[in-house]
């Protein structure tokens, strides 16, 4: 008989942008840094 696999202890799931909804961060970033360009790779970096 083979070997079953083994089962996971822990399971990690993002969250960021599935139950939060950051749309107004984003806003609020983008009007601090006036470029929507900067704010998009601020955005991308923070998450």
């Amino acid at each position: 008989m083979p070997d079953s696999p083994s089962k996971p202890r822990v399971l990690l799931f993002g969250v960021n942008e599935t139950l939060l909804d950051l749309t107004p961060l984003k806003r609020r970033i983008s009007d601090i840094l006036i470029d929507p360009s900067k704010a998009e790779l601020w955005f991308a970096t923070m998450l």
